[in-house]
């Protein structure tokens, strides 16, 4: 599980094992370390294959805990081995929470 500050987006690369169910899970909090409640917001984790282009895939996050601030994304991917871009997008808000390369491929992360 990974824990940011999502006033100010962060570049965190991820890897994917196309073997498995994409599976990612991040914890959301402030600058001081506080939950950010996302209840009644959409998040979305798109996958792109140059950094403005268009979605090639998109996945929306259940968000949860007792401060609403655990995201989870999960899906089975058709995408190929390859590098790619992806952001996690709060799409109520406009902002971006986090982004950088998503790598996939069969050796795991």
């Amino acid at each position: 599980m990974t824990t940011h500050d999502t006033r100010q987006g962060q570049n965190v690369n991820v890897r994917h094992n196309l073997r498995e169910t994409f599976s990612y899970v991040i914890t959301v909090t402030d600058q001081d370390d506080n939950a950010v409640d996302l209840s009644g917001d959409t998040i979305t984790f798109s996958i792109r294959a140059t950094e403005n282009g268009t979605a090639l895939d998109t996945i929306t996050a259940a968000i949860s805990g007792g401060s609403n601030n655990i995201l989870t994304f999960e899906k089975d991917l058709t995408i190929s081995s390859g590098k790619y871009f992806y952001d996690i997008h709060n799409d109520t808000d406009d902002k971006c929470i986090q982004d950088g390369y998503f790598i996939c491929d069969y050796t795991g992360r």
